[in-house]
């Protein structure tokens, strides 16, 4: 969505780990901070996100996921 996605984990050690880099290394956190505010209008302007999300919705009322 907004192209960071070296802050991304999938695991409890990894999370910690950018955690800390990001309480300890005020270059990178700043790095972070930046793409984030550079890319934000791609978050807002993509709708595809929402759409999946309202579909994922629509299926759980229609119980397609409880079968």
């Amino acid at each position: 969505m907004i192209q960071v996605t070296n802050t991304i984990t999938k695991s409890k050690e990894d999370y910690l780990k950018i955690a800390i880099e990001l309480g300890i290394n005020d270059k990178w956190r700043q790095s972070i901070v930046n793409k984030i505010k550079k890319n934000i209008s791609l978050l807002y302007n993509d709708l595809k996100p929402v759409k999946v999300l309202e579909t994922f919705y629509e299926n759980i009322v229609n119980n397609k996921y409880l079968k």
